[in-house]
């Protein structure tokens, strides 16, 4: 366990600024197939009786005339209604609230976990959050200074709880 000081997202558990560690391209259900859709159905319909038609004349069938500029203007309209929804449900301001300046930095105190290398396989030490289960590099951690780290066993104090977390030396 190690004993020190922390940022105030990392103490009082604000995720706001995190980046989400899950896969964001989830399957819509709506790229599915119909899940109301019955394969018996088809079978189960009354079959719709044939029409023989009389073949000695066709009649020729003219599709209705179109205008262009109705088409374009319909297009536009569904384009900027859809763009109206997507805007309502998007936030797109990309910078965090303001936060005032925090009155206790480098003075808010917590607990995390640190896993030794060598033990378990383990290439380099690493450190856990333990209440959001994040994993951190020695050189890479949030976390401001270590006070002591202790184990079943041993207490280990750090004289110089000013210096950074990278330049401190692991090897207990």
């Amino acid at each position: 366990m190690v004993y020190g000081t922390a940022p105030k997202e990392i103490t009082t558990k604000d995720e706001s600024l995190m980046e989400c560690p899950f896969p964001l391209d989830y399957d819509d259900n709506m790229s599915d197939e119909d899940p109301e859709y019955d394969e018996d159905e088809e079978k189960t319909a009354k079959r719709k009786e044939v029409v023989e038609e009389d073949s000695t004349f066709a009649v020729e069938m003219k599709l209705p005339k179109k205008s262009k500029f109705d088409e374009e203007t319909a297009f536009k309209k569904v384009a900027a209604d859809k763009a109206a929804k997507q805007a309502e449900v998007t936030i797109d301001d990309d910078e965090p609230d303001y936060e005032p300046d925090d009155e206790f930095t480098r003075q808010r105190l917590h607990a995390w976990v640190l896993i030794q290398r060598g033990a378990r396989d383990m290439m380099s030490s690493i450190f856990i959050e333990p209440t959001t289960a994040r994993k951190y590099s020695l050189e890479n951690s949030p976390y401001h200074s270590i006070e002591a780290i202790f184990n079943h066993q041993n207490f280990w104090v750090n004289l110089d709880p000013s210096r950074e977390i990278a330049e401190l030396n692991m090897d207990f």
